[in-house]
């Protein structure tokens, strides 16, 4: 039966016969199934890994065929804000820009800060501001250079064949030439305009004559403000480099002044011709540049006013270059004065980064083949060597090799960038990044390919695991139908069986499920339990309530006396529980965990009773034989022995005459306390005493044990051979310590009944205490209590204080004087040891009385 007071786990092994739930021999488990639906997860999500790896090649494809689309658009030749190829290229420096960038200093200026165009930034504004200067407008005298006087210095001018509608000069100030060689101007113009110098009544020669002197004095104040303010570093280690100081008129006249004056005459000529090279790229543009990239001032027309126009790559070779614009007017001529800056950008490692699936690698063309002419693709492929970093860009390039030398068309120069497509391989662009070096990048055709195979395993995992997870179900399903069948068979044995069962919860000790039998008795669902234990017997309550509460003494086997019902009526009968731990839930009997489950035996008073109440009876019979013995043998038997000494010596007086009758009323005493063993206190007085009467007895005890102190024979026979009497000694054998006024009296429910306690304790005093020594009997009054106390102490042994306290027999020793003790209404009888002591102590309540003689 359940508790409300489970605070502790039952023992393991007071478990091992709870109910317990057996699966089904036939319910295995589908372990192929699970480890099949595991290979399943793993193979689809392998599945979609590939799905998705193609997937993203696909995007990566469309992506890369999407940016060759835009490179494949014609570009303006200053295209900063046009889509295709040059926007390509400036997402992906300004990405490299910004991984690459080295620690910020205050001279670091980072490329993001000079993407757009607009006002000019502060780290060029000083060269802005040399720029805007507006002198005398004194011409210098401009001449053309002839090639018989450029082939003095050992060059070569190159021929103006070949360019549509432009012409290409170099001029220089006649004041200043021959020395120094390296000023010279380079022209390009469209040819309709292109007269004699000293036509002053052509525009463009108005704007060469007004803008020579300005080049010339400006480039002087850009190397002034140079010196004074270099340059920061941008996004590299290296400030940027002015390449390239010009001006443009409306009529697309462009001349351009090189920023050679820090070079050796010869490499200056060198840079002024090489740079006439890139002015004749693009031979069928009717001009170099567009005017709609430089004149978007607007109207008013506000002369030094600067502009900037963020970084592009120049189509004249010198990589990623940014531009200061400062219109001007002059002569009645507009114009715009242009410095080119060219940025330090490591183009080997811009290729590197270019993410997949795009291939970029770096060509290094011979600059003399770039500009004369010939394949561009094969020279390209050249430059490559053998083999590149990809061999699908070897491929490639070969393929595009092999068409160029099936045609007899030659271009006369390769221009800035090149794009082409090969079926199957992918799409190739080329573009000049800095004079020599071109930046080759393919755009790689990629397939979808759809993981046909690992989509046909999952297919085939996917229907082997359905067909076992089906079989599973249906053999489930039979095991179901089975187990309900024995389900029915046990619910209905439940109902048909008469032994109770029934299902408590411990928490609240009410009745959760009761079958047939157990309704029958009265034991209803939702009833308590406690409730029906007998209430006229406190000990089976008490016994119930012990056996509720969990401890490793508890039983889950007992018997208790129920009010049941029966025939109508409810009758107390004794019912043997024998109690379980619900271990699972059992739906049944609605039951869980929480839950115990108890079945009862009535047992019947007639028939199963009187099985056991025979040995019972047997057994109490033998219990109060015990006891009477053990009555009789603690002091009757003392005093017996000790008459038939004295008879035995023939020294029979009044002292013998005492003995005798003392030893009636002891067994008067054992008889009533035989009778009144199980009475409880108080019990009416029979019989009051004062101190002399306690007094005279203990003279009598102690005449008693002188008698035993000295025959040797006679202690033999009462076991005292080794007591306190085993030593010949002087005095009494017992010290006596009374202080008891007359007038104070003490009751007893027995005549005789203090002499027979004291007898008892001086008996075990001599017995047991050391040899030699002597016990001690105190009585003392304690007026403001109103009591007696009383000690009887002996000395004990050192062998014997070291063992411990001997287990007495149930009514032998200190059990019967604690019973009379408890009879008599005496208080706190204890046995103490005390430094080598055994003391017995208690209280005695006494009343007052009159004084001997004395009225009421």
């Amino acid at each position: 039966m359940p508790s409300s007071k489970r605070q502790e786990p039952e023992p393991a092994e007071e478990r091992s016969d709870d109910l317990e739930i057996v699966p089904s021999p036939a319910l295995r488990q589908p372990w192929a199934l699970y480890l099949g639906l595991l290979a399943f997860g793993a193979l689809a999500a392998l599945t979609t890994r590939e799905m998705a790896q193609e997937w993203k090649r696909s995007l990566r494809h469309e992506r890369s065929r999407t940016v060759f689309d835009f490179v494949q658009e014609g570009t303006p030749v200053r295209p900063t804000d046009a889509p295709g190829a040059i926007a390509w290229l400036d997402q992906q420096i300004e990405r490299h820009v910004a991984t690459m960038a080295g620690p910020r200093t205050e001279h670091t200026v980072s490329i993001a800060e000079l993407t757009d165009s607009g006002p000019v930034p502060a780290p060029f504004a000083h060269l802005a501001e040399a720029m805007s200067f507006r002198g005398a407008e004194a011409e210098c005298g401009l001449r053309w250079i002839r090639p018989e006087e450029a082939r003095t210095t050992g060059l070569d001018l190159p021929p103006e064949n070949g360019l549509l509608f432009r012409t290409q000069k170099y001029l220089t100030c006649a004041e200043r030439f021959p020395a120094p060689l390296e000023e010279w101007l380079v022209l390009t113009r469209r040819k309709e305009v292109d007269t004699p110098l000293s036509d002053r009544a052509n525009g463009s020669n108005r704007f060469l004559h007004a803008v020579a002197p300005y080049l010339y004095e400006v480039r002087n104040r850009l190397e002034t403000a140079l010196a004074t303010r270099p340059l920061p570093a941008i996004a590299g280690p290296q400030p940027p480099r002015p390449v390239r100081l010009y001006a443009l008129a409306e009529d697309s006249s462009f001349l351009s002044l090189p920023t050679t004056r820090n070079e050796a005459p010869e490499r200056a000529l060198d840079r002024v011709l090489a740079e006439g090279r890139e002015f004749r790229k693009r031979p069928n543009l009717p001009s170099y540049v567009y005017n709609e990239f430089f004149f978007r001032f607007g109207e008013p027309w506000r002369p030094e006013e600067a502009r900037y126009s963020g970084f592009y790559l120049d189509i004249a070779g010198q990589g990623l270059v940014v531009t200061l614009l400062v219109p001007q007017e002059s002569g009645g001529e507009r114009w715009v004065a242009a410095l080119d800056l060219s940025l330090a950008i490591d183009w080997q490692a811009f290729a590197r980064q270019v993410e997949a699936p795009l291939v970029a690698q770096i060509a290094e063309v011979d600059s003399a083949r770039s500009a004369t002419g010939g394949r561009p693709w094969t020279t390209l492929r050249a430059a490559l060597g053998q083999r590149s970093s990809d061999p699908r860009l070897d491929l490639v390039l070969d393929e595009l090799a092999t068409r160029e030398r099936r045609t007899r068309q030659e271009p006369r120069s390769i221009p800035s960038h090149q794009t082409a497509v090969v079926e199957g391989q992918g799409a190739v662009a080329a573009f000049q990044v800095y004079r020599n070096q071109w930046l080759v990048i393919l755009f790689p055709e990629l397939t979808f390919r759809f993981p046909w195979l690992l989509v046909g395993l999952l297919a085939l995992s996917g229907s082997f695991l359905l067909a076992g997870f089906d079989r599973t179900r249906r053999q489930a399903e039979a095991a179901r139908h089975k187990a309900l069948g024995e389900l029915r068979e046990r619910q209905s044995l439940l109902e048909t069986m008469q032994v109770p069962l029934v299902v408590v919860d411990p928490n609240s000790d009410r009745v959760i499920f009761g079958n047939r039998a157990a309704r029958d008795l009265g034991i209803d669902r939702g009833s308590c339990i406690g409730e029906k234990v007998d209430t006229r017997d406190p000990l089976a309550r008490e016994h119930y309530r012990r056996m509720q509460v969990v401890s490793e003494e508890t039983r889950r086997a007992y018997g208790v006396p129920l009010e049941l019902r029966s025939d109508g009526a409810a009758h107390v009968r004794h019912v043997i529980v024998r109690s379980v731990a619900v271990a699972a839930p059992i739906e049944t009997f609605r039951a869980d965990e929480r839950h115990r489950l108890a079945v009862l035996f009535v047992v019947d008073p007639e028939a199963d009773l009187p099985i056991f109440s025979r040995q019972l009876e047997a057994h109490c019979r033998d219990d109060e034989r015990r006891r009477l013995a053990g009555l009789l043998s603690h002091g009757v038997d003392t005093l017996a022995r000790v008459l038939r000494h004295r008879l035995e010596i023939g020294s029979a007086d009044l002292f013998d005459r005492w003995l005798a009758d003392y030893l009636g009323r002891r067994l008067e005493v054992c008889a009533w306390l035989f009778e009144h063993w199980r009475d409880q206190p108080p019990l009416p007085p029979e019989a009051s005493l004062g101190p002399t009467q306690v007094a005279k007895t203990l003279e009598r005890l102690v005449e008693v044990l002188t008698v035993a102190r000295d025959s040797p024979r006679l202690r033999t026979r009462l076991g005292w051979a080794n007591g306190t009497l085993s030593l010949p000694s002087e005095g009494p054998p017992v010290c006596i310590d009374l202080q008891w006024p007359e007038t104070y009296l003490v009751t007893s429910p027995v005549r005789g009944g203090v002499g027979f306690f004291l007898e008892e304790l001086l008996v075990n005093a001599i017995a047991h205490g050391a040899a030699g020594s002597r016990p001690e009997v105190s009585i003392r009054l304690d007026p403001v209590r109103r009591e007696l106390q009383c000690h009887v102490t002996n000395e004990i042994d050192a062998e014997a204080g070291r063992r411990p306290e001997e287990d007495l027999e149930p009514y032998g020793g200190r059990r019967i004087v604690a019973r009379l003790a408890r009879l008599f209404g005496w208080r706190d009888l204890r046995f103490d040891r005390r430094e080598g002591r055994f003391v017995a102590s208690w209280e005695i309540p006494v009343s007052e009385g009159p004084e001997p003689g004395a009225d009421d």
